[in-house]
């Protein structure tokens, strides 16, 4: 597999740190930010779900029964964004520094085994032995766009997990999946564990034509929980290579 390159560099999480950016939020679709150190910084495999660290945070076993309700596909309104189901979820972003990211399209297709458009179908399953705040969901593959995927459902391994029935922690840079919500997504193949990931997180997923600029499913504009971050030039390659309109 030639991905290994695929890094993060992550340090200590303050678990007060969390708690406290995890108090009741004034707004719905705020994102609480908690710096890592970078002294005690440990490497790992962006998307291909393999860790190499182990934060001093041990994020707890989330109300499965709670978090799979608050994580229920919402409806859709009539501009075909979801309606907010963030009123009572708060997502607290983790900082890392990264040793190796995409810029550009033709580095996500470097380091991807598939690139595809996706519904998301599963609310998130938490990893309780993982590493990091780690989720798995499930997705229906609707187009294979390059490479090949084994089957019309694959599973895919994403870095967020519910800290309690309130509160997301992430130590990427995606907002939280949901329900119904479809997704042109470059893909990683994780070998080991028989599941994929995004490649390059934050660059590896893209919204919809019909969707640019709204909101998904927890409120964030084109699934980033910074939305300056996101990258129009790549976006419309990935429309034009693919011939999405």
């Amino acid at each position: 597999m030639k991905k290994e390159d695929f890094y993060e560099a992550l340090g200590e999480i303050d678990e007060a740190a969390v708690a406290e950016a995890a108090a009741p939020p004034h707004s719905k679709r705020r994102v609480k930010t908690v710096i890592i150190a970078a002294a005690a910084a440990a490497c790992i495999v962006i998307g291909a779900g393999v860790f190499l660290a182990r934060p001093e945070v041990v994020i707890s076993d989330p109300d499965t029964s709670e978090a799979a309700s608050a994580a229920e596909s919402p409806a859709a309104t009539d501009n075909g964004a979801a309606d907010s189901i963030t009123d009572s979820v708060e997502v607290v972003q983790t900082m890392a520094d990264r040793a190796y990211y995409c810029y550009t399209l033709e580095d996500l297709l470097a380091h991807s085994d598939a690139v595809i458009v996706g519904e998301i179908i599963s609310p998130p399953e938490a990893v309780p032995d993982s590493d990091l705040p780690r989720s798995l969901v499930r997705v229906s593959v609707e187009r294979v766009l390059e490479g090949s995927v084994p089957s019309e459902e694959i599973t895919l391994s994403r870095l967020y997990q519910y800290y309690n029935s309130s509160t997301i922690v992430s130590p990427g840079e995606l907002s939280p999946d949901t329900v119904g919500e479809r997704w042109i997504m470059f893909l990683v193949y994780d070998e080991e564990n028989d599941r994929y990931g995004i490649t390059s997180d934050g660059m590896g997923r893209y919204p919809l034509p019909e969707n640019l600029d709204k909101p998904d499913g927890f409120g964030y504009k084109n699934g980033l929980l910074e939305p300056g971050r996101f990258s129009y030039p790549v976006c419309e390659q990935v429309y034009e290579r693919y011939g999405l309109e």
